[in-house]
């Protein structure tokens, strides 16, 4: 029979000085995913153009994201600035891509020059100063924030002028405008056949002995279509994942979530390198998406169209992990607060998000040669 269990079991706590270095550690880890992602957005908006001054804005103003990736050491006090390179790559693509490049009349094109030349000033000065601290041997090169406030203030400056000159109006915040240009490009993706955004993960197969575990693929099968969220909580091996595959194949979940079914693979993997974009790559993946710029938003959107079934396989991964745990369970907290979208964990841990109004199956043990392996 199963059975069902409420509450949740408590981590073990660590030392203080632990703590700070694995919150420093996770600290750095997302300014530097920001920054790779803020690159990859330059680069992506440089793809779609096809003006070659708009290229060159996008080539300086990736240059300056490099820099201070590659040379100075406090990332984290760059987010703003990372922010408003987007910003301004985004707002030309928002500017330019509607028109063709025989048409672009000399007040675009000068505002562009503009632009560019007041841009290579930042990249040229943030260059400097790299080059400086290079050129005395300090291998760890840290910028004051007065300086990089300047340094983003006067591109927002820039920018402002730009639009000033080309007497356009851009409301949008950056979030927008950034889910503007993926949705842009995921229907070209889609339009040209390319490889970027590709067919979900193949779900995983039925297996074709399935011993003993019918009457618990129906039992879990009701409680998911009633319930909406399910974790099937037990140790290994003791059948978990077989369970959730069945279930996928299951008459009356296919019935009601059509090919909005995902199977996310998180087996063989140590929860030591898992953080939140690890598990938004993950998650990603198998909604298609070989890009992770943005995973987040991208996901949201993707869940956000109709009835979908998303299930987590070996969940303690990322309920475990050694860090970001808790912004993990924040964000299947907000995935899972989305009235079309229901959630199956297949978990060894009790520990859940904390946020979401979970039915707690535990699966009971069969003798070793019925079990599958979970």
């Amino acid at each position: 029979m199963l059975s069902t269990q409420k509450g949740s079991v408590t981590t073990p706590g660590v030392g203080p000085t632990r703590k700070l270095i694995k919150l420093a550690e996770s600290q750095h880890d997302w300014a530097i995913s920001t920054l790779n992602n803020a690159i990859q957005v330059i680069e992506l908006i440089s793809n779609a153009v096809s003006l070659p001054i708009v290229k060159g804005v996008m080539l300086s103003v990736g240059e300056i994201l490099g820099i201070v990736k590659n040379t100075f050491v406090n990332h984290g006090d760059f987010q703003a600035l990372a922010e408003q390179c987007q910003m301004i790559g985004l707002v030309i693509w928002h500017a330019t891509s509607e028109t063709p490049e025989y048409q672009f009349d000399s007040t675009i094109r000068c505002a562009l020059e503009d632009l560019k030349s007041s841009v290579d000033d930042i990249r040229d000065a943030v260059k400097a100063k790299a080059e400086r601290n290079l050129r005395s041997r300090a291998f760890h090169v840290r910028v004051n924030q007065e300086t990089i406030v300047r340094w983003k203030n006067e591109l927002n400056c820039f920018l402002i002028l730009f639009n000033t000159e080309l007497d356009i109006t851009i409301n949008l915040k950056f979030d927008k405008l950034l889910a503007e240009f993926q949705e842009s490009r995921i229907s070209a993706t889609s339009n040209s056949q390319t490889d970027d955004v590709q067919k979900p993960d193949v779900l995983p197969f039925q297996l074709r002995v399935f011993v003993r575990r019918d009457d618990l693929v129906r039992s879990i099968t009701q409680s998911l279509l009633e319930h909406h969220h399910i974790a099937i909580i037990g140790p290994g091996g003791i059948g978990k994942s077989s369970i959730a595959r069945a279930l996928l194949n299951n008459e009356a979940i296919v019935s009601k979530f059509q090919d909005r079914r995902f199977f996310v693979w998180f087996d063989n993997m140590d929860t030591t390198p898992m953080n939140l974009v690890t598990f938004l790559d993950r998650v990603a993946t198998a909604l298609g998406f070989s890009t992770s710029i943005n995973a987040h938003n991208l996901i949201t959107r993707v869940l956000s169209t109709s009835e979908t079934l998303l299930v987590l396989d070996n969940a303690e991964t990322f309920l475990d992990a050694a860090v970001d745990s808790g912004q993990i369970a924040d964000a299947i907290d907000g995935l899972g607060a989305r009235p079309n979208v229901a959630i199956l964990l297949t978990t060894r841990t009790t520990v859940l998000p904390p946020n979401l109004d979970w039915v707690r199956l535990q699966v009971p043990v069969l003798e070793e040669s019925a079990a599958e392996v979970g």
